[in-house]
């Protein structure tokens, strides 16, 4: 969507700007924004993070599946003596149980998503930081990424590169 906003606004700026009295020379670059966002230090320590956060949550379902299946052996080791009512109860305590594990897995895969999500964006704002600075200093009017398709042609000859100078600048 951001792209066809970005072509859809390029597409009605250059006519306006090349029927204007004085022709104004646009100069654009083009980036690999996934390799420069790879090479940076803080996406590598994005996956370091997520390791240690994913084991801190896998710990705790471990604890919780070792609580729920002594409870189930328990439950059947005990079984044949219980009365109707004793049985529905514990029937009922297991099935919660299972409930509260089974949500919890689910809340901790969410909360993972979002906290990778949430990194990603301070990293990638960073980026979009370093990327306007090398812009300016090329004094370029507007940078592409050459990602995912997103300019199904760019004549190299005409856009500069910015990807190592950005590369550069970011694994300070």
């Amino acid at each position: 969507m951001k792209r066809l906003a970005l072509l859809t606004l390029l597409a009605a700026l250059l006519p306006a700007a090349l029927s204007a009295q004085e022709t104004v020379a646009f100069r654009f670059g083009c980036i690999s924004y996934n390799e420069v966002l790879e090479a940076m230090p803080e996406y590598a320590q994005i996956d370091s993070d997520m390791v240690e956060l994913k084991a801190k949550y896998d710990a705790e379902m471990t604890a919780a599946e070792d609580e729920f299946n002594a409870k189930y052996e328990a439950f059947l080791d005990e079984y044949a003596g219980y009365t109707p009512a004793i049985l529905a109860k514990r029937q009922g305590e297991l099935e919660d149980m299972l409930n509260r594990n089974e949500a919890f897995r689910d809340e901790a895969r969410r909360l993972l998503q979002q906290a990778r999500d949430e990194k990603i964006a301070a990293v990638r704002k960073k980026l979009d930081a370093v990327i306007a600075d090398v812009a300016n200093e090329y004094s370029l009017a507007f940078v592409l990424s050459a990602d995912d398709k997103a300019v199904p042609f760019l004549n190299a000859k005409m856009a500069y590169n910015i990807t190592a100078a950005v590369k550069n600048i970011v694994a300070q």
